[in-house]
């Protein structure tokens, strides 16, 4: 079993190392006006710009649809599993932004569960909730090291052999709870635009 877990942390981490190229395009998308840019996407200066910065970025789509961790969820904690997925769900924002600008959608900002996606984040740091609140999506891109760091920490205490405490199965419980609300509101328009991270078993 201690094989199993250690084999199954490995892949949790490389399916982080996989999203580096997506967690640049979040960084990318982190600084500009998403929703100025849709209202904008007829204009040909701002498809060339969009053009160029999704060009600076080598993502790679199968990262988000086949990432190395997919099956892992068994074997890894929960608050590890959902670390994850809140992570995933961040740089699948702005996978998702660059390709609904790509193809001109113009009401961008409404095509997002924006509360959803604002409560998931909130139960993975709650004390980041003013940030959350305040700010739009793109700029969750902030929160990404944080959620790497705890997932790191996480992943030291399961090759430790620590069992997963009740604070941490209760956060896992509200953060995957959230995951699944997310998933049941993403709409058609952005299911057909990206790949989206993998849903959260019930």
């Amino acid at each position: 079993m201690k094989g199993i877990r250690i084999e199954a942390v490995a892949k949790l981490w490389s399916g982080i190392v996989a999203l580096s190229p997506h967690k640049g395009l979040s960084a990318s998308i982190a600084i500009l006006n998403v929703d100025a840019l849709a209202k904008r996407s007829d204009d040909p200066k701002i498809q060339q710009f969009i053009a160029i910065v999704s060009a600076a970025v080598r993502r790679d789509p199968e990262a988000l649809s086949n990432n190395p961790a997919k099956n892992e969820r068994p074997f890894v904690s929960a608050l590890a599993w959902a670390y994850f997925f809140a992570y995933m769900a961040i740089v699948s924002i702005a996978f998702a932004s660059v390709k609904l600008l790509e193809i001109g959608t113009q009401n961008l900002g409404e095509l997002f569960a924006k509360d959803s996606i604002r409560n998931l984040l909130k139960a993975a740091l709650p004390h980041q909730s003013e940030f959350i609140d305040r700010n739009e999506p793109n700029a969750y891109h902030y929160l990404l090291d944080e959620i790497e760091l705890n997932l790191l920490t996480e992943l030291q205490k399961i090759l430790r052999g620590e069992d997963q405490d009740s604070a941490g199965i209760e956060q896992a419980t509200r953060i995957m709870e959230m995951a699944r609300k997310l998933s049941q509101e993403r709409t058609t328009a952005v299911e057909g635009a990206v790949a989206a991270p993998p849903p959260p078993e019930h």
